[in-house]
Protein backbone atom coordinates (compact mmCIF):
# COMPACT_ATOMS: atom_id res chain seq x y z
CA UNK A 1 0.00 0.00 0.00
CA UNK A 2 1.02 3.78 0.04
CA UNK A 3 2.63 5.18 2.73
CA UNK A 4 0.84 7.55 4.66
CA UNK A 5 1.57 11.34 4.19
CA UNK A 6 3.42 12.43 7.31
CA UNK A 7 4.65 16.61 8.20
CA UNK A 8 7.72 16.91 9.12
CA UNK A 9 7.13 16.54 12.65
CA UNK A 10 5.68 12.85 11.98
CA UNK A 11 2.03 13.88 12.51
CA UNK A 12 -0.42 12.89 9.73
CA UNK A 13 -1.03 15.44 6.87
CA UNK A 14 -4.16 17.29 6.71
CA UNK A 15 -4.60 17.16 2.20
CA UNK A 16 -6.71 20.45 2.17
CA UNK A 17 -4.09 21.70 5.00
CA UNK A 18 -0.57 22.73 3.08
CA UNK A 19 0.59 25.14 5.70
CA UNK A 20 3.04 23.02 6.80
CA UNK A 21 4.92 23.04 3.72
CA UNK A 22 5.99 26.55 4.89
CA UNK A 23 8.40 25.23 7.61
CA UNK A 24 10.50 22.86 5.05
CA UNK A 25 11.97 25.69 3.02
CA UNK A 26 14.12 28.34 3.99
CA UNK A 27 12.86 31.97 4.31
CA UNK A 28 14.59 33.33 1.94
CA UNK A 29 12.24 32.02 -1.14
CA UNK A 30 9.63 34.41 -0.70
CA UNK A 31 7.05 36.22 -2.52
CA UNK A 32 9.16 36.92 -5.35
CA UNK A 33 8.93 33.75 -5.94
CA UNK A 34 5.52 33.63 -5.69
CA UNK A 35 5.53 35.92 -8.61
CA UNK A 36 7.84 34.47 -10.94
CA UNK A 37 5.64 31.34 -10.38
CA UNK A 38 2.65 33.23 -11.24
CA UNK A 39 3.98 34.44 -14.06
CA UNK A 40 5.41 30.97 -15.32
CA UNK A 41 2.31 29.45 -14.57
CA UNK A 42 0.23 31.93 -16.92
CA UNK A 43 2.80 31.96 -19.63
CA UNK A 44 1.99 27.83 -19.77
CA UNK A 45 -1.67 28.41 -19.93
CA UNK A 46 -2.61 28.02 -16.04
CA UNK A 47 -3.94 31.67 -15.43
CA UNK A 48 -7.39 30.97 -14.27
CA UNK A 49 -5.43 28.82 -11.48
CA UNK A 50 -3.21 31.40 -10.36
CA UNK A 51 -5.96 33.78 -10.07
CA UNK A 52 -7.83 31.87 -8.10
CA UNK A 53 -5.15 31.32 -5.77
CA UNK A 54 -4.85 32.78 -2.71
CA UNK A 55 -1.39 34.45 -1.84
CA UNK A 56 -0.57 31.52 0.52
CA UNK A 57 -1.10 28.97 -2.24
CA UNK A 58 0.99 30.88 -4.40
CA UNK A 59 3.72 31.21 -1.92
CA UNK A 60 3.69 27.36 -1.28
CA UNK A 61 3.66 26.93 -4.83
CA UNK A 62 6.53 29.12 -5.52
CA UNK A 63 8.62 27.28 -2.86
CA UNK A 64 7.55 23.64 -5.05
CA UNK A 65 8.28 25.03 -7.78
CA UNK A 66 12.37 26.60 -6.75
CA UNK A 67 12.49 23.27 -4.70
CA UNK A 68 11.94 21.17 -7.74
CA UNK A 69 13.99 23.51 -10.25
CA UNK A 70 17.04 23.43 -8.14
CA UNK A 71 16.56 20.61 -5.49
CA UNK A 72 20.00 21.59 -4.43
CA UNK A 73 18.93 24.73 -2.47
CA UNK A 74 17.46 22.74 0.56
CA UNK A 75 21.02 22.38 1.46
CA UNK A 76 21.08 26.15 2.38
CA UNK A 77 17.91 25.40 4.97
CA UNK A 78 18.35 26.14 8.37
CA UNK A 79 18.68 23.38 10.80
CA UNK A 80 15.53 21.77 11.92
CA UNK A 81 16.47 21.04 15.37
CA UNK A 82 18.31 17.74 16.05
CA UNK A 83 18.00 15.09 13.41
CA UNK A 84 20.19 14.10 10.74
CA UNK A 85 21.40 17.51 9.24
CA UNK A 86 19.47 20.47 7.31
CA UNK A 87 20.43 18.95 3.72
CA UNK A 88 19.20 15.31 4.70
CA UNK A 89 16.53 16.76 6.21
CA UNK A 90 15.13 19.21 3.29
CA UNK A 91 15.49 16.12 0.92
CA UNK A 92 13.68 13.94 3.44
CA UNK A 93 11.04 16.90 3.25
CA UNK A 94 10.83 17.42 -0.54
CA UNK A 95 10.54 13.18 -0.42
CA UNK A 96 7.14 13.94 1.49
CA UNK A 97 5.64 16.29 -1.50
CA UNK A 98 5.44 13.58 -3.80
CA UNK A 99 4.19 10.67 -1.38
CA UNK A 100 2.06 13.42 -0.16
CA UNK A 101 0.20 13.79 -3.77
CA UNK A 102 -1.62 10.12 -2.78
CA UNK A 103 -3.32 11.80 -0.08
CA UNK A 104 -4.36 15.01 -2.84
CA UNK A 105 -8.08 15.02 -4.48
CA UNK A 106 -8.68 14.91 -8.01
CA UNK A 107 -8.54 18.19 -8.98
CA UNK A 108 -5.79 18.74 -6.40
CA UNK A 109 -3.61 15.79 -7.78
CA UNK A 110 -4.25 16.67 -11.78
CA UNK A 111 -3.34 20.64 -10.94
CA UNK A 112 0.27 19.04 -8.58
CA UNK A 113 1.09 16.94 -12.00
CA UNK A 114 0.54 19.78 -14.41
CA UNK A 115 2.83 21.99 -12.47
CA UNK A 116 5.52 18.95 -12.33
CA UNK A 117 5.03 18.56 -16.05
CA UNK A 118 5.79 22.31 -16.42
CA UNK A 119 8.89 22.05 -13.70
CA UNK A 120 10.20 19.01 -15.92
CA UNK A 121 10.10 20.33 -19.54
CA UNK A 122 11.41 23.88 -18.17
CA UNK A 123 14.40 21.47 -16.89
CA UNK A 124 14.79 19.54 -20.34
CA UNK A 125 15.40 22.88 -22.24
CA UNK A 126 18.30 23.58 -20.23
CA UNK A 127 21.85 22.92 -21.24
CA UNK A 128 22.51 19.87 -20.73
CA UNK A 129 19.06 19.30 -19.95
CA UNK A 130 18.17 17.49 -16.07
CA UNK A 131 15.94 15.01 -14.95
CA UNK A 132 15.35 15.33 -11.86
CA UNK A 133 11.79 16.41 -12.19
CA UNK A 134 11.16 13.70 -14.60
CA UNK A 135 12.33 10.97 -11.83
CA UNK A 136 9.92 12.77 -9.77
CA UNK A 137 6.68 12.25 -11.93
CA UNK A 138 7.54 8.38 -12.07
CA UNK A 139 7.14 8.74 -8.52
CA UNK A 140 4.11 10.45 -8.52
CA UNK A 141 2.74 8.26 -11.17
CA UNK A 142 3.52 5.17 -8.72
CA UNK A 143 1.85 6.51 -5.31
CA UNK A 144 -1.22 7.42 -7.76
CA UNK A 145 -2.05 4.32 -9.56
CA UNK A 146 -3.82 3.22 -7.45
CA UNK A 147 -6.73 5.70 -7.59
CA UNK A 148 -10.07 4.73 -8.89
CA UNK A 149 -9.72 4.91 -12.74
CA UNK A 150 -11.58 8.19 -13.46
CA UNK A 151 -9.43 9.91 -11.66
CA UNK A 152 -5.89 7.88 -13.13
CA UNK A 153 -7.53 8.38 -16.39
CA UNK A 154 -7.25 12.19 -15.99
CA UNK A 155 -3.98 12.12 -14.32
CA UNK A 156 -2.34 9.85 -17.25
CA UNK A 157 -4.28 12.40 -20.11
CA UNK A 158 -1.40 14.75 -18.42
CA UNK A 159 1.78 12.41 -17.64
CA UNK A 160 1.46 10.48 -21.36
CA UNK A 161 1.87 12.90 -23.61
CA UNK A 162 4.70 14.68 -21.62
CA UNK A 163 6.20 10.92 -21.35
CA UNK A 164 5.99 10.63 -25.21
CA UNK A 165 7.41 13.86 -25.78
CA UNK A 166 10.46 13.60 -24.02
CA UNK A 167 11.03 10.16 -25.31
CA UNK A 168 10.80 12.23 -28.67
CA UNK A 169 13.77 14.54 -26.73
CA UNK A 170 17.05 15.10 -29.18
CA UNK A 171 19.30 14.10 -26.07
CA UNK A 172 19.63 10.04 -26.24
CA UNK A 173 19.65 9.67 -22.75
CA UNK A 174 17.07 11.80 -21.65
CA UNK A 175 15.08 10.14 -24.73
CA UNK A 176 15.67 6.86 -22.85
CA UNK A 177 15.13 7.81 -19.30
CA UNK A 178 11.43 8.24 -20.76
CA UNK A 179 11.20 5.16 -22.65
CA UNK A 180 12.95 3.09 -19.34
CA UNK A 181 10.48 4.90 -16.73
CA UNK A 182 7.30 3.32 -18.88
CA UNK A 183 8.72 0.76 -18.95
CA UNK A 184 8.27 0.43 -15.16
CA UNK A 185 5.00 2.19 -14.68
CA UNK A 186 3.76 0.09 -17.86
CA UNK A 187 5.17 -3.14 -15.85
CA UNK A 188 2.69 -2.03 -12.49
CA UNK A 189 -0.10 -1.19 -14.38
CA UNK A 190 -0.44 -3.95 -16.08
CA UNK A 191 -0.77 -6.32 -12.96
CA UNK A 192 -4.26 -6.17 -12.50
CA UNK A 193 -6.61 -7.00 -15.60
CA UNK A 194 -8.35 -4.52 -17.43
CA UNK A 195 -12.26 -4.57 -17.30
CA UNK A 196 -14.65 -5.26 -20.02
CA UNK A 197 -15.15 -1.96 -21.97
CA UNK A 198 -12.92 0.22 -20.00
CA UNK A 199 -9.79 0.47 -22.65
CA UNK A 200 -7.69 2.65 -20.64
CA UNK A 201 -4.25 0.29 -21.68
CA UNK A 202 -4.41 1.63 -25.01
CA UNK A 203 -3.82 5.36 -24.01
CA UNK A 204 -1.48 4.22 -21.50
CA UNK A 205 0.52 1.84 -23.83
CA UNK A 206 0.08 4.43 -26.67
CA UNK A 207 3.57 6.56 -25.86
CA UNK A 208 5.29 3.62 -26.67
CA UNK A 209 4.21 3.95 -30.61
CA UNK A 210 4.41 7.65 -30.55
CA UNK A 211 7.84 7.35 -29.77
CA UNK A 212 8.86 4.17 -31.76
CA UNK A 213 7.16 6.44 -34.94
CA UNK A 214 8.97 10.02 -34.17
CA UNK A 215 12.08 9.78 -32.49
CA UNK A 216 14.38 8.02 -35.52
CA UNK A 217 17.06 7.23 -34.14
CA UNK A 218 17.19 3.66 -34.79
CA UNK A 219 18.84 2.98 -31.31
CA UNK A 220 15.17 4.60 -29.30
CA UNK A 221 13.57 2.03 -31.96
CA UNK A 222 15.39 -1.02 -30.79
CA UNK A 223 14.79 0.31 -26.83
CA UNK A 224 11.18 0.80 -27.54
CA UNK A 225 11.17 -2.77 -28.98
CA UNK A 226 12.81 -4.47 -26.18
CA UNK A 227 10.40 -2.43 -23.62
CA UNK A 228 7.39 -3.89 -25.58
CA UNK A 229 9.08 -7.59 -25.50
CA UNK A 230 9.40 -7.00 -21.39
CA UNK A 231 5.37 -5.84 -21.49
CA UNK A 232 4.53 -9.17 -23.26
CA UNK A 233 7.00 -11.51 -21.68
CA UNK A 234 5.40 -10.91 -18.41
CA UNK A 235 2.25 -9.03 -18.94
CA UNK A 236 0.43 -10.78 -21.99
CA UNK A 237 -2.48 -12.66 -20.26
CA UNK A 238 -3.79 -9.17 -18.55
CA UNK A 239 -3.48 -7.11 -21.55
CA UNK A 240 -6.30 -6.39 -23.56
CA UNK A 241 -6.90 -2.79 -25.05
CA UNK A 242 -3.09 -2.79 -25.15
CA UNK A 243 -2.36 -4.97 -27.59
CA UNK A 244 -3.25 -2.35 -30.25
CA UNK A 245 0.02 -0.21 -29.50
CA UNK A 246 2.29 -3.23 -29.14
CA UNK A 247 1.20 -4.05 -32.56
CA UNK A 248 1.69 -1.00 -33.46
CA UNK A 249 5.77 -0.96 -32.40
CA UNK A 250 6.27 -3.74 -33.98
CA UNK A 251 4.78 -2.83 -37.35
CA UNK A 252 7.13 0.82 -37.72
CA UNK A 253 9.54 -1.75 -36.29
CA UNK A 254 8.76 -4.39 -39.03
CA UNK A 255 9.65 -1.33 -41.54
CA UNK A 256 13.06 -0.32 -40.29
CA UNK A 257 16.34 -1.13 -42.24
CA UNK A 258 17.99 -2.66 -39.67
CA UNK A 259 17.94 -6.70 -39.80
CA UNK A 260 18.33 -6.69 -36.23
CA UNK A 261 15.24 -4.71 -35.15
CA UNK A 262 13.23 -6.57 -37.68
CA UNK A 263 14.13 -9.82 -36.02
CA UNK A 264 13.35 -8.43 -33.25
CA UNK A 265 10.16 -7.47 -33.36
CA UNK A 266 8.88 -10.41 -35.70
CA UNK A 267 10.10 -12.44 -32.51
CA UNK A 268 7.83 -10.71 -30.27
CA UNK A 269 4.94 -10.88 -32.46
CA UNK A 270 5.23 -14.39 -33.70
CA UNK A 271 5.23 -15.37 -30.04
CA UNK A 272 2.15 -13.05 -29.38
CA UNK A 273 0.30 -14.54 -32.49
CA UNK A 274 1.25 -17.95 -32.16
CA UNK A 275 3.89 -18.28 -35.40
CA UNK A 276 6.68 -20.76 -35.68
CA UNK A 277 8.94 -21.41 -32.87
CA UNK A 278 8.80 -18.35 -30.99
CA UNK A 279 4.89 -19.46 -30.13
CA UNK A 280 4.83 -19.91 -26.40
CA UNK A 281 3.74 -23.06 -25.06
CA UNK A 282 -0.25 -23.23 -25.95
CA UNK A 283 -0.94 -23.09 -29.60
CA UNK A 284 -2.00 -19.43 -31.02
CA UNK A 285 -0.40 -17.91 -28.66
CA UNK A 286 -2.35 -15.21 -27.26
CA UNK A 287 -4.38 -14.72 -30.03
CA UNK A 288 -7.50 -14.73 -27.78
CA UNK A 289 -6.63 -11.89 -25.05
CA UNK A 290 -5.99 -10.10 -28.68
CA UNK A 291 -9.04 -11.00 -30.32
CA UNK A 292 -11.24 -9.88 -26.85
CA UNK A 293 -9.13 -6.71 -26.59
CA UNK A 294 -10.55 -5.61 -29.92
CA UNK A 295 -6.76 -5.97 -32.13
CA UNK A 296 -6.66 -8.98 -34.17
CA UNK A 297 -7.13 -6.57 -37.29
CA UNK A 298 -3.96 -4.76 -35.96
CA UNK A 299 -1.96 -7.97 -35.61
CA UNK A 300 -3.07 -9.15 -38.91
CA UNK A 301 -2.01 -5.42 -40.28
CA UNK A 302 1.10 -6.16 -38.35
CA UNK A 303 2.01 -9.63 -39.76
CA UNK A 304 1.85 -8.37 -43.36
CA UNK A 305 4.17 -5.51 -42.72
CA UNK A 306 7.20 -8.57 -41.57
CA UNK A 307 5.45 -10.15 -45.59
Amino acid sequence: GLPTPASPDGSEVDPHDRSWLLSIYPPKYDRERAVDFAAAAAAAGDAAAVAEASDAERHNAALIHEALLDPRFLQEAPGQGAGPGPALSGHLALDRVFASSAALDADAVVDFVVRLCAVSAEELRESPPRTYALTKLVEVAHYNMGRVRIVWRRVWAVLGPHFAAVGCHPTLHVAMTAVDSLRQLAHTFLEKDEHAHYGFQSAFLRPFELVARRHGDPRMLDLVVRCVEHVVLRRAPNIRSGWRPVFAVLTAAAGDEGPAIVLLAWRVCAAVVGAGEEAPGAPGGHLLSVCEGGALLDAVACVRAFG
